[in-house]
């Protein structure tokens, strides 16, 4: 069925769908239900038309009474290519092993480096991004500090209890005996 056939039944169906009406209606009618012409159509109209009761604020069927009774329309592909997890793990785990491969450091301080470095790769692999990954200064300084104060709780303890002073006084030692420098001034308050 098409949408002109369809709109000739309303017109001898329903006393109220006028030509003032119906030409108001006939684009609104042809935006909506024109891509879906055809035997699922035909199908809705039958459905509608058995069961439409004509009211004062609508004396005949809309659109949205046919689109009710239409099948769902199939969703569109989404864009772009599919998600290849098996593909992202293996370039993530390249990225990581030749990354490895490039650095020395204390161990401590290398898993820190490594959780700076794999959420790098995961960028990387996702993006297609073959290139080696390089952890920038900044990223080597955070990857020793969250070493350092990890070691220094491992060693002491929480520090709620501690001032300052004796907190410093840890971080030092662990950092003195790792052989890494620190200054106050880069660990804040």
């Amino acid at each position: 069925m098409m949408v002109k056939e369809l709109l000739e039944r309303i017109v001898v169906a329903y006393p109220g769908a006028s030509p003032e009406a119906m030409r108001t209606f006939k684009p609104v009618f042809h935006a909506r239900l024109g891509g879906r012409e055809g035997p699922a159509l035909a199908k809705a109209a039958t459905e509608v038309l058995a069961s439409f009761r004509p009211k004062y604020g609508q004396p005949f069927p809309i659109p949205a009474d046919f689109e009710a009774a239409l099948p769902d329309l199939p969703r569109p592909r989404p864009a772009g290519r599919a998600i290849d997890l098996g593909r992202h793990a293996e370039q993530v785990g390249r990225l990581i092993d030749e990354w490895r491969r490039g650095v020395r450091a204390r161990p401590e301080i290398r898993w820190a480096m490594e959780h700076i470095a794999r959420g790098l790769a995961h960028d990387a692999a996702w993006r297609g991004d073959t290139r080696p990954i390089v952890l920038t200064a900044q990223q080597t300084r955070l990857a020793e500090q969250r070493a350092l104060s990890l070691q220094r709780r491992v060693e002491h303890g929480p520090p709620e209890k501690l001032t300052r002073k004796a907190w410093w006084a840890q971080l030092a030692a662990i950092a003195a005996r790792w052989n890494v420098a620190i200054s106050t001034e880069e660990w804040g308050a």
